[in-house]
This record gives structure tokens, sequence and C-alpha cells, in this order.
């Protein structure tokens, strides 16, 4: 069997965790704070790890007080310390770029923690999207000001849900094969033995 749901107390914390820069103009966090301080995740045992840098704290600053039960700011630290956290957590969070023409390799990164993904996006031409649809154990929410509550909600469910699944590497890897190291290495060799007429 390649899923178990472990059924553990409910009033255990959901730790959700986003890793990496933050920007005002192209990723930035308002959203998210957004939604945390909407009543029905304030209230619940769901908790924000925030590890991250960029231009972005004085928002970040601006949330703590209404936020300081649910949200923990780590600011940067070394990549050995967030990769225990990504480990350790229930939930992985990105937050996609104000742009459409990039694929952030930290979803492959992301991936690789067979961890549940929530990604908030701007645009429905977000690169993440399409590699999303087929991973079963994400959420995509458009940041939308109009669906907060909305998204509040499908943000809480999502969590709930998926709060103890044990994903097994397998099955990232056999949605995936095409982004795994192993099948990258194995285009380029195929292409450099056809050059050599091999």
């Amino acid at each position: 069997n390649n899923l178990q749901i472990s059924r553990k107390n409910d009033n255990e914390l959901i730790y959700v965790l986003y890793a990496g820069s933050l920007d005002v103009n192209l990723r930035n966090p308002i959203y998210l704070l957004k939604l945390f301080n909407t009543d029905l995740l304030k209230q619940s045992n769901i908790k924000l790890d925030l590890y991250s840098f960029g231009n972005c704290q004085h928002i970040i600053d601006k949330f703590k007080k209404s936020l300081n039960n649910s949200l923990s700011d780590y600011g940067r630290v070394p990549y050995e310390e967030i990769c225990i956290a990504m480990k350790n957590c229930n939930i992985l969070i990105t937050i996609g770029n104000n742009s459409d023409n990039e694929v952030p390799s930290k979803l492959f990164e992301y991936l690789s923690y067979c961890k549940p993904i929530i990604h908030l996006y701007y645009s429905d031409k977000d690169s993440y999207l399409e590699y999303l649809k087929s991973y079963e154990y994400s959420l995509c929410i458009k940041m939308d000001d109009n669906k907060l509550e909305e998204n509040s909600k499908a943000f809480y469910d999502f969590c709930k849900k998926y709060q103890y699944i044990d994903i097994k590497y397998n099955v990232i890897e056999n949605i995936f094969k095409a982004c795994t190291p192993g099948y990258v290495a194995k285009q380029f060799n195929d292409i450099i033995l056809k050059n050599r007429g091999l």
C-alpha cells in the first residue's frame, strides 16, 4: 500500500511551511498571511512556519501581532536547517511568480520531500499548474481577495485531510518520471550516443 493515513489527536498541531525568497512584486506573501488571518485559520491548529528572505519583512511584521499564535518567522537560516524543517512539517507551501515565463526549480525540490503541497498563484498561466494537476496531494489557490473566505476553507480542509499522509517516493517518481535526475541523464546520454553514431 503506497498510502497510509494515521489517525492521531485532532488537536495536534499541523505545520505548514514556506521556504524561500519573497519579493514585493514577484512573490508576495500578503495573500498567504491574509489566509492565516481569517477566523477559520486563526482559530485552527494549523501553524505557519516561514523560512524566508527578501524585501517583504515589513509585510510579515505587519501580520505578526494578529497571527502571534499561528505564525513562526524564522527568517533566513542555513540550508541544512530548512531541510530538517521540510522533512518534519506536514504540508509545504509554494507561492508562484508574478510572471508566466519561468518554472522555479523549488517545485521539484519540494516534491522530493513527499509532502502535500499548497500552491498560491497569480495567473492561470502559472507554470506550476500544469505539473500539479497530476499530483493529487496538491491544492492550487488563485490569490483572489474576493474569494479569501472560500480559499481559507479549502486550505483548512486540505490540511485536515492530508495532515498525516505518508506519500511514498515511488508514487512521486512515477508521476514526475520526466523530471527525475535519472531520466534527464538518460536523455543526455542518448543524445550524445546518437551524435557519435553509436
